[in-house]
């Protein structure tokens, strides 16, 4: 007999409930893209893939606006709205 082998699938949450797992620990700093995504990911658990569509639908509601920019490089930073 084989055993039957189940595949764990990756959760898959909203942009909504991404914001809400991340709200209070990116809540009053400044952010960029990538630390967006990184928490998305080790808040939820989906992948990081799935963490960038959260993070650029969160931009285009306009629940993460812009930041000032960071560094020689200008590196663009985020944060929560109504801060």
């Amino acid at each position: 007999m084989s055993k039957r082998e189940t595949v764990k699938t990756k959760p898959t949450p909203t942009a909504s409930e991404a914001l809400q797992a991340v709200k209070f620990p990116l809540q009053g700093n400044n952010f960029v893209i990538h630390t967006l995504c990184r928490m998305i990911t080790e808040k939820t658990g989906c992948d990081y893939k799935h963490a960038e569509t959260c993070a650029h639908l969160m931009l285009e509601s306009g629940t993460v606006v812009a930041a000032s920019k960071i560094g020689l490089t200008e590196m663009q930073t985020f944060q929560i709205a109504n801060q």
